[in-house]
């Protein structure tokens, strides 16, 4: 029987340059698109990311000024008007802690002026407030003023050195909790004008806590009206502005009253790293409806006062830390202005209007 003859295998014997040059450009296609999608996913991972840390350091900046803001010109009542013309303030008179402040004024602003250059945004302003904190009252129980001190209707927490806000409703001081709590009288506030060595700083110029101040005075004016409805409170002064910080990045900052061993003075604290610019628009009542009707950081452009003040803008000027984020200078709109920077960093401008709650109230 005869074996058919099938057809044999056919082996490659070698790879020709053509079939090589073909392989190679089809590798380098492939790999060219692999690269453009990582660097495509690199800069987008990056965009999103600046731009989460842009609005999540936003709404921190936001959040600490807006809850300052609605809490200003707060002591304790209502009845604001009784306090714009009528704080006896005894505390002496020190640069650490004053530095200009009028602590009538629960509301205090600065304009920064002008740009430095076309592609800078505007000098960024700055905004005091001022109020008596609410997480830590005395209720006094007893007051005696002969013998310049307070008692609380239970212990409190204050220490030597704060700078505390009485008020009853019809009457308002500022001074300085002078003595040392112990276990025997941590009930007790003691608002003397003791100096010397160990004495808390600045110190009263007296211990009458009337109006009007007579330092001159060893019992200075008393009041007619502290009874068992004054409260005191700790007085809260936050000045926020802007500027460079350790790392040459600019810095929203809030400077704050503290005390250490008896001794006040203001402290900056670092808020926000990445706000370059703080503006402020002030919010005028020009028909006494308690509802903004003018904003301008000028209270004769709107022909108002600032006891006409009820609301406040704040538009805060958000740049990303690292530059070359974009891939060429981005124009931002900052106070109704066009502005195009000279570098290539992620900017966003965020604007809150709040409401002074102890103006409108």
């Amino acid at each position: 029987m005869k074996q058919r003859k099938g057809c044999g295998k056919k082996y490659q014997q070698g790879l020709s340059l053509i079939e090589l040059m073909i392989s190679l450009v089809i590798g380098l296609i492939l790999m060219a698109a692999v690269v453009q999608m990582f660097v495509g996913s690199r800069v987008t991972y990056s965009m999103q990311s600046e731009l989460a840390k842009l609005q999540e350091n936003a709404r921190f900046s936001v959040d600490f000024i807006s809850h300052d803001l609605r809490m200003a010109g707060y002591w304790g009542c209502k009845e604001h008007d009784l306090y714009e013309n009528g704080i006896a303030n005894v505390l002496n008179d020190d640069d650490a802690l004053y530095s200009g402040t009028d602590w009538y004024k629960p509301l205090s602003f600065s304009n920064g002026g002008a740009a430095a250059s076309e592609s800078d945004p505007p000098a960024s302003d700055s905004i005091t407030v001022k109020f008596a904190d609410t997480e830590n009252t005395c209720v006094v129980d007893l007051d005696d003023t002969d013998a310049e001190f307070f008692f609380c209707s239970e212990d409190h927490t204050f220490t030597k050195g704060d700078v505390l806000v009485a008020s009853d409703c019809s009457h308002m001081a500022i001074f300085q909790m002078t003595n040392t709590n112990n276990n025997l009288n941590i009930e007790r506030i003691v608002h003397s004008s003791n100096e010397g060595e160990g004495s808390a700083q600045p110190g009263n110029c007296t211990k009458g806590l009337g109006i009007p101040v007579d330092c001159a005075s060893t019992n200075g004016t008393e009041y007619d009206g502290w009874n068992q409805g004054t409260v005191i409170q700790l007085l809260k002064s936050y000045r926020y502005f802007v500027q460079d910080n350790d790392f040459g990045q600019p810095a929203l900052y809030r400077s704050a009253i503290s005390s250490t061993a008896g001794v006040a003075g203001l402290s900056n604290q670092e808020m926000v790293e990445g706000v370059e610019s703080l503006q402020i628009m002030l919010g005028f009542d020009t028909n006494a409806d308690d509802t903004a009707d003018c904003y301008s950081n000028v209270p004769a452009d709107c022909n108002a006062s600032e006891a006409d003040v009820v609301a406040v803008r704040v538009s805060l000027l958000m740049r990303s830390l690292e530059d070359n984020i974009t891939s060429s200078p981005q124009s931002y709109m900052l106070e109704g202005e066009e502005i195009t920077p000279d570098d290539n960093r992620l900017r966003k401008v965020f604007t809150s209007t709040i409401t002074l709650r102890n103006r409108v109230l």
